[in-house]
């Protein structure tokens, strides 16, 4: 599990480490798992949500740190080590991976049009800044994570239905 908050925004996440799914049963699987992560993250963030005044006064969070117990925000997360299905939601939760996070939490800012210089590294031609301060972090970081701009476009190239079919009287769900 991870924590962490920008101001009054708190967003805890369930982390999944998967083998990357080649078979249809392990894409069954690695679904399944995802939306598992969903289900018991969504769970714990009820439980922070509906105790957090607890926690607070738990000495759990450090002194410094300061939240409007009344104003707080739980956001809850599935980061997953892998890209797939990076930028889609099970039940209102938000899959994300390392490089999304990372992005957004320590540079801040989404690079464009790459490309390798001489010394073997690779430098964006265009840099876009995805918020400006903490504020504007805290108000744009729940759009970001449930629609990062990094895969947003393939969203609008691909179609992924669900599905449940019954076979031997077991349901079974396919994408």
């Amino acid at each position: 599990d991870i924590v962490f908050w920008i101001q009054n925004i708190l967003v805890v996440g369930e982390i999944k480490c998967n083998i990357f799914p080649v078979t249809p049963i392990e894409k069954y699987n690695y679904i399944a798992a995802l939306q598992q992560g969903a289900l018991q993250i969504k769970r714990k963030a009820a439980f922070i949500q509906k105790n957090f005044k607890e926690l607070l006064s738990s000495g759990q969070i450090p002194e410094q740190t300061y939240f409007d117990a009344e104003a707080i925000e739980i956001l809850p997360i599935v980061i997953s080590n892998l890209p797939l299905l990076v930028g889609m939601s099970f039940e209102d939760v938000p899959i994300v991976d390392k490089l999304i996070i990372n992005q957004y939490l320590e540079s801040g800012e989404r690079g464009f049009f790459y490309e390798v210089g001489k010394n073997g590294f690779s430098h964006p031609r265009k840099v876009v800044s995805l918020y400006e301060d903490d504020s504007d972090a805290m108000e744009k970081i729940a759009q970001y994570l449930h629609a990062p701009p990094q895969v947003a476009d393939l969203f609008s190239w691909t179609d992924i239905e669900f599905r449940t079919i019954k076979i031997k009287d077991e349901l079974i769900q396919v994408a």
